[in-house]
């Protein structure tokens, strides 16, 4: 197992769900329930995979106790995986030591395999161990989520595009493509250069580029062409974009176009300018009145530019204050997925080191298993040999039984010549009278 600190206290936030062959489990039962938020036992049946569907969202663990090797809990980890869900992780508990249901939990890409009878705590640290890995990638997947929605509102929003240290673009979002009249084929490759519009001063260029070559962001207004020569005003913000090591890798640009509101500010000046030279032919009555309204027009141009300036003063701040939420979340994701690399490795180590036990246990187990079934086929032919050799005996001992009865009989019939002999002698040697 590897040798890192785990947080047991997961276990009271999970919902596992027990699948079993036989009601045989109450002592695991019990301690399932005694460390888990929520657990379901159910034997193997089709409601097994019937809770499954319906509470899959919230099932963090599933736990397949197998009694053979025909087990139907195979099957429903089958059906479970042929419903494309290859993230809910499953743990095989059993007392069989069976190369085939190893083979099986390869894959069905189970977490672990557990042999029964098994030890309270280190159970439950296999269970910890899985919650855990399980729990830290569900993390990984929901910031992954957040940052696509993040970028989601971008793209609808703003008009976005990235670049490499030298400023050549490697990508736009359609909204770009769309205020630009560029595709992308003919934007990507090249430099903003293709949007300059002439009037432009080079030095903002150029104080941009010392901003975000020394790590700064880069904030304000440019004036650029499409691609049919038609003017178009951008307020913008560049960001520099770092790896792990705080090197700069590319350039993040998002602005929203302020057309209208720059429009605006030349009619206004042009009225400003017509109006003065209209001066010399009207009276200071008119003159007043048309000071007045010119102040009405550049007092109602101010205010709507403040409105506008800080509503996008305010949007740029939340920005930043989330492009570095994004940032410090995406630094937590790189440290915790080489957390979870490294863990997964020395998993697939331990895993390796336990099937290769497995495997040598196998295979001495067959090589023993071998030998006495050899010594029981030398015994039973020597049983064989014996029983032969008994019959053989017994027969023999049946003719000499016949035999000794024969000679028996015989010597009866011998007593009876011998006393009738006997009877004649007595006879003769007595004297008559």
């Amino acid at each position: 197992m590897n040798n890192v600190d785990l947080d047991f206290s997961i276990l009271n936030q999970s919902d596992v769900l027990y699948i079993q062959d036989n009601e045989d489990n109450e002592e695991t039962i019990t301690l399932l329930q005694q460390h888990f938020q929520s657990v379901t036992s159910l034997n193997i049946t089709d409601d097994a995979f019937k809770h499954y569907k319906t509470h899959k969202e919230i099932l963090d663990l599933i736990i397949v106790d197998l009694t053979s090797i025909d087990s139907k809990g195979i099957e429903v980890m089958k059906l479970i995986r042929s419903h494309n869900d290859w993230n809910t992780p499953f743990i095989i508990a059993s007392s069989l030591q069976d190369t085939n249901i190893l083979m099986e939990a390869i894959k069905l890409k189970v977490a672990n395999m557990v042999l029964k009878p098994f030890q309270e705590g280190t159970f439950l640290k296999i269970l910890a161990e899985v919650i855990s890995v399980e729990h830290k990638n569900r993390l990984i997947q929901n910031q992954q989520k957040e940052l696509e929605q993040f970028k989601y509102i971008l793209d609808k929003l703003n008009i976005v595009s990235e670049t490499d240290l030298d400023g050549v673009i490697t990508y736009v979002n359609k909204r770009f493509c769309d205020v630009t009249g560029f595709t992308k084929e003919e934007l990507i490759g090249k430099t903003h250069r293709l949007l300059r519009d002439p009037d432009t001063s080079s030095a903002i260029y150029k104080k941009m580029w010392e901003n975000l070559k020394s790590g700064k962001v880069w904030f304000g207004k440019l004036k650029n062409l499409t691609k049919d020569k038609q003017t178009y005003y951008v307020k913008i913000i560049i960001v520099p974009m770092v790896d792990s090591n705080g090197e700069i890798v590319k350039y993040l640009s998002s602005g929203f176009i302020i057309t209208d509101i720059e429009e605006e500010k030349q009619k206004l000046k042009k009225f400003i300018v017509s109006q003065k030279l209209d001066k010399v032919n009207t009276n200071k009555t008119a003159q007043e009145e048309i000071n007045n309204k010119a102040r009405e027009v550049i007092l109602k141009a101010k205010q709507e530019m403040i409105k506008k300036e800080e509503k996008y003063s305010k949007y740029v701040q939340e920005l930043e204050e989330e492009l570095k939420r994004q940032r410090i979340k995406a630094d937590q994701s790189k440290k915790q997925l080489a957390f979870l690399e490294k863990e997964y490795k020395e998993f697939i180590d331990t895993t390796d080191k336990e099937k290769k036990i497995f495997q040598e246990k196998m295979e001495k187990a067959l090589t023993t298993g071998r030998k006495s079934y050899e010594q029981a086929v030398f015994l039973k032919k020597k049983s064989d040999a014996q029983a032969i050799k008994l019959k053989k005996s017994q027969d023999g001992i049946t003719t000499l039984q016949a035999y000794v009865d024969e000679y028996r009989n015989k010597i009866a019939n011998l007593q009876e010549v011998i006393e009738v002999h006997e009877k004649t002698i007595e006879e003769l040697r007595t004297p008559k009278s």
